[in-house]
């Protein structure tokens, strides 16, 4: 009996350890599928960037007056850690927490530029908060767009003036 409990526990351990193997190898071909994909899509991003850049016929449109809407994702995360100066002091006497806050913001801008009659829509995510874009738009009323003359909705904005 306690030869059987002994080779069944083994063949046990025997079958984890292939699991994890197998899992192992899953995860990191499917992290090696994402990179290569990444690496793709980038790779197109930036031969789309110099296409237009080669080809594209330039714009200049008013940012106070193209700009339909600018929404804000806000996302707080709070952290609360002990300080530094707790662990000197005894449990129950004196119990201080320091509380911090980080904020970080995406905004939506959602605009709207004239080519050829025609209307067409871009949307920019930038990493700051709506008012700041704002302060950033009205400082630089205008901007380059360059857009592709086959397809107008292939175009690209200068928002340089953004570091």
């Amino acid at each position: 009996m306690k030869l059987l409990f002994f080779l069944s526990s083994t063949f046990l351990r025997k079958e984890i350890a292939y699991v994890f193997i197998f899992l192992s190898i899953v995860f990191g071909i499917l992290y090696l599928i994402k990179f290569i994909y990444n690496s793709f899509r980038t790779v197109k991003h930036s031969n789309n960037v110099d296409y237009l850049l080669k080809n594209g016929k330039k714009i200049e449109i008013d940012l106070t007056t193209s700009v339909i809407s600018i929404t804000e994702d806000k996302k707080i995360t709070e952290f609360n850690e002990s300080a530094t100066f707790d662990k000197f002091v005894e449990n129950g006497f004196v119990d201080i927490k320091e509380k911090r806050q980080e904020t970080d913001y995406i905004s939506f801008v959602k605009l709207v530029y004239t080519v050829d009659g025609g209307n067409y829509l871009h949307d920019i995510k930038l990493p700051m908060s709506m008012k700041s874009v704002e302060i950033l738009f009205d400082f630089h009323k205008k901007t380059t767009l360059i857009y592709d003359p086959k397809n107008p909705e292939n175009c690209i904005i200068d928002l340089g003036f953004i570091t």
